[in-house]
């Protein structure tokens, strides 16, 4: 019995579970579908915000339990069919994954996964999954590349090959450095479960029937077990203590560093050390920094705003305006808040007591309690001494320049190669913000005039719209005519859109030729004169608002033409009327400057439209009658009302 219990339990706890099989049929290697950066992984969890109703304490904890298995290996010398896999979870990382399962709770059936594409699914679960990935014929003597401790964030790592060098998953880049998001997406689902348990309560039942040295040792340990560390710093001080301790003693290494193959499509990181081990990377040490940095302060921030979002946090804290709540929190200042977050006599007893239930669970050797401590005491000084040194380059806080929200309507003629163009792309969607908050994008094949991709606002399918194109389908030059025709129609579909919908206001629209080889005849060019003319007619300006007809006021009165957008009070928007009223002058209108004053926010913006709890709503509508301004700070909505002939505003400036 207790040992087809045992048998069933091992089984478990290796193969690869039902809901992320998908990402490993069909020939799957650990190749990224997607760019591991931080846009693309925000954007998924946006999209489940979206569909969802959850609160951030389950959408955090369902994420880890329905993508989240560390320690996946493949299988070499394992014959994949269509009911056999070549992939289990035998790696080292699995041991400590399974003790966070068991303390951080979670349903991974909470998810609305209809709403994302398998792509999507694989990306999440590959960005928080930690895994080293070694080459299969590895050579030992060839150590790949030239070992460094710090990232290089700018310029490039120049290596004639790659195919010695280890590959780091659960990683993904942000704008301030490399880090492991299931740190950080683990530390605040754990403080948002807190639990604080003995370590003699976590022994298996299933294990008590044959006592090891381990075993006893547990059993009567003082010591308990706080999962937020567990997650985070503590977790990766422990493995290195358990898995390299008994072999190095004092020579026990961390901080493995790398460099990804492409920046601007970052999909594989290698590693370059000089060691062996790869226990405490560097970007999981990051991450576990970033995650006991945020951990340390949510639960006030939840206090004060119970309805944010884990894709704002993570946004918020990986920008240059910091955390709402907290401005001098963000990743670019960690340096400053690590100390407080990170208290040394708590990581080391967190350390020593994550270590002893890794050890008792998956040791090669057995570690008195005494030598245990003295590990650990080195693990310690040895992250203190890394930190001090190599952990905290200077990143500098450099206010990024505003960008502008547009819908781009991107032509290819082909001339660039698919590779060149995707980079170039991949380089678009960071400038332009692609975001549900930012700029949309669509692109229309040159020749055909056929979309490429439907315009969106998402990142993640730009990127598996790019990954589709081929030779067969690469545009061979550019047809005016038929590029012109489609966005005229695509135009024209848009702005009916809005008049139906009584909507006044939208995104600048931006046609954007990457066409160096474009040429068209004589004829070619009177008729695409003649279309940009019919164009330029019905669209005069870009990010219009357009004043509806009196008739279709008067026939919809429940309904008031309107543009809503939410902004920082220490925003700035631009919009601009059409010209449908009168000038006296000859030349044209002067612009007109509106300045909204004495706003206050009470960090409360709810709406799934507030990319941060502290913006504002303001609403610009048009009416046939008397304008009035209304200012309504307690309600966080600033509306202005316009019409035609009259601007009613607090403050003009011509």
């Amino acid at each position: 019995f207790f040992f087809n219990t045992e048998l069933k339990l091992i089984w478990s706890q290796v193969v690869i579970p039902k809901s992320i099989r998908e990402c490993y049929r069909n020939n799957a290697t650990f190749d990224s579908p997607l760019p591991l950066n931080l846009r693309i992984i925000v954007d998924i969890i946006q999209k489940m915000e979206k569909h969802s109703t959850t609160d951030m304490r389950i959408m955090s904890s369902s994420i880890l339990h329905r993508f989240k298995f560390d320690g996946i290996e493949y299988q070499k010398n394992v014959q994949a069919t269509d009911s056999i896999l070549p992939f289990s979870g035998t790696g080292m990382q699995r041991t400590k994954h399974r003790l966070i399962e068991e303390l951080v709770p979670g349903n991974l059936d909470a998810l609305p996964m209809h709403v994302l594409s398998q792509a999507e699914r694989c990306i999440l679960h590959q960005a928080i999954s930690n895994t080293i990935v070694r080459p299969d014929n590895e050579d030992k003597y060839k150590p790949c590349g030239q070992f460094i401790q710090t990232e290089k964030l700018t310029g490039k790592i120049v290596l004639t090959s790659t195919w010695n060098c280890p590959r780091q998953q659960g990683v993904i880049l942000t704008p301030y450095g490399t880090v492991a998001p299931g740190s950080v997406i683990g530390a605040i689902a754990a403080s948002l479960q807190h639990q604080n348990v003995a370590v003699n309560h976590l022994v298996a039942p299933q294990m008590i029937h044959k006592p090891s040295m381990w075993y006893q040792t547990l059993i009567n340990s003082p010591v308990k077990l706080d999962n937020v560390w567990l997650t985070t710093i503590a977790g990766e001080l422990a493995e290195m203590v358990v898995y390299q301790g008994p072999l190095l003693g004092n020579n026990m290494t961390l901080g493995a560093t790398g460099f990804w193959q492409n920046t601007m499509q970052p999909t594989i990181y290698y590693l370059t050390s000089s060691y062996e081990n790869f226990d405490a990377t560097r970007s999981e040490l990051i991450g576990g920094i970033d995650g006991m940095i945020i951990a340390s302060y949510l639960q006030t921030w939840i206090q004060d705003f119970y309805s944010l979002r884990l894709s704002q946090i993570l946004e918020m804290y990986y920008s240059y305006e910091g955390v709402t709540f907290n401005t001098n929190v963000k990743a670019c200042d960690r340096a400053q808040t690590f100390l407080y977050a990170v208290p040394k006599t708590i990581l080391n007893e967190q350390t020593y007591a994550i270590a002893q239930m890794l050890g008792y669970r998956n040791s090669i050797a057995y570690i008195s309690p005494e030598a245990l401590q003295r590990m650990v005491d080195v693990a310690i000084e040895k992250f203190y001494a890394y930190a001090e040194n190599h952990l905290f380059p200077e990143l500098p806080c450099q206010q990024q320049t505003d960008r502008p929200r547009i819908e781009a309507l991107i032509v290819l003629d082909g001339a660039w190669s698919i590779d060149y163009t995707i980079d170039f792309l991949a380089v678009l969607v960071q400038d332009l913000d692609v975001s549900i908050y930012g700029s949309k994008m669509g692109i229309i094949h040159g020749t055909s005039g056929e979309w490429l991709l439907n315009v969106t606002d998402s990142p993640s399918l730009v990127f598996q719209a790019l990954n589709n194109f081929t030779n067969s389908s690469w545009p061979t030059q550019l047809n005016y005519t038929q590029v012109l025709k489609t966005v005229s129609t695509h135009l024209n579909e848009t702005w009916e859109y809005n008049r139906k919908h009584h909507t006044i206001g939208n995104l600048g629209q931006v046609v954007i030729l990457l066409t160096p080889l474009g040429y068209m005849s004589n004829n070619d060019k009177q008729f695409v004169i003649t279309l940009l003319r019919q164009i330029k007619n019905n669209h005069p300006v870009p990010r219009a608002l357009r004043p509806a007809k009196f008739s279709n006021l008067n026939s919809s009165k429940t309904l008031t033409p309107q543009f809503e957008d939410y902004i920082k009070l220490s925003g700035y928007n631009e919009l601009a009327l059409i010209d449908h009223y009168k000038c006296t002058k000859a030349s044209p209108c002067p612009n007109i400057y509106l300045s909204i004053q004495n706003v206050t926010s009470l960090y409360k913006c709810a709406e799934m439209d507030c990319k941060t709890p502290d913006q504002v709503r303001f609403i610009i509508r048009t009416s046939p009658q008397n304008s009035r301004y209304d200012n309504s700070a307690g309600k966080n909505v600033m509306l202005v009302s316009l019409n035609i002939l009259v601007l009613f505003i607090l403050h003009a400036f011509m």
